[in-house]
């Protein structure tokens, strides 16, 4: 910008100075405009895209199958390997085994409507070099039908029933259990009754334990029969579960045994982890040749061992 001087004109001199000044600041502004309107592709051009979600990892071959068939319809195989051994069995020495356990199991499961569906399960179990010891039963068990049952009812209902061959698993399997941990497992021919609420449920149950027969159909019965109820009240003492249950049972075989009844006490921390568990447990010697008929006769807690 030029310097006025003190003239007639000027006035006018400086007008003449600043229009150009003017102008060029009004010029300047689309270039100015221009470049940030060019700048703006390069800078979505730099700008890294949003990463794309992980896939999903694809099912099982065995279980791909899924995908093809209709919904009502779901099949799943399962396999699993293991190496167990051991070192002088029994404190005898120089007895010592290693051999290899595989299990074989193929799943269906019919669900025709919202409250009926159907399972069935078919296992394998073998046992290979196992020298030491008895090779049958929980090591070995051929192909055979493991499980077979109908459910009335779902998770949400408050009555469901399920009857044919099944699991039971009551107490963490403290009281009953499947045994799946062991080669052929253990399951039961059975009919159930559960009545859950919102603070209670009831496992009612009339059950004969499944015999693995390793040269022929396995089958229950043979004189014996459990009879059982299992309850469950979260809500009952605070950050813990009450489980009273009450069994019966009776053996063809006429000889002593111990069936539990009582209530387990299953206690959580404030964070709702496991922090301790109690017990009450009676045992009633069965007499030869009778049906035992225990229940709950008192309260004693006291620890529960593993």
């Amino acid at each position: 910008m030029s310097r006025c001087v003190r003239a007639p004109l000027a006035g006018v001199v400086c007008l003449a100075a600043l229009l150009p000044a003017s102008a060029a600041r009004a010029q300047s502004q689309p270039s100015a405009a221009a470049a940030v309107a060019a700048a703006a592709p390069a800078a979505a051009v730099q700008q890294p895209a949003a990463p794309q979600p992980a896939a999903l990892p694809k099912a099982p071959i065995p279980n791909r199958l899924n995908e093809v068939l209709p919904t009502w319809l779901r099949v799943r195989g399962e396999f699993r390997e293991r190496v167990e051994g051991f070192d002088s069995l029994g404190f005898t020495p120089d007895r010592d085994d290693t051999y290899s356990l595989s299990r074989f199991r193929v799943n269906a499961t019919v669900t025709p409507s919202s409250s009926l569906s159907f399972q069935a399960q078919v296992q394998d179990a073998r046992v290979a070099e196992k020298e030491v010891g008895p090779t049958t039963a929980p090591f070995r068990g051929p192909f055979d039908l493991r499980l077979g049952f109908a459910d009335v009812g779902n998770a949400r209902s408050h009555i469901v029933a399920r009857l044919g061959r099944q699991e039971l698993a009551f107490g963490e399997q403290r009281l009953l259990g499947h045994l799946g941990w062991t080669n052929t497992a253990r399951s039961w021919d059975a009919a159930r009754l559960i009545l859950r609420s919102s603070v209670f449920q009831v496992d009612a149950f009339a059950a004969s334990l499944v015999r693995s027969l390793p040269d022929e159909f396995d089958k229950s019965g043979n004189g014996n029969r459990l009879y059982g109820a299992y309850g469950s009240a979260p809500k009952l003492i605070p950050l813990g579960t009450v489980e009273p249950f009450v069994s019966s049972a009776a053996t063809k075989t006429c000889a002593a045994n111990l069936v539990p009844s009582g209530s387990f006490t299953r206690r959580r921390s404030a964070h709702g982890s496991p922090a301790s568990c109690r017990c009450v447990s009676i045992t009633t010697p069965i007499s030869p040749c009778s049906a035992d008929r225990s229940k709950l006769i008192r309260w004693t807690p006291g620890p529960v061992t593993g």
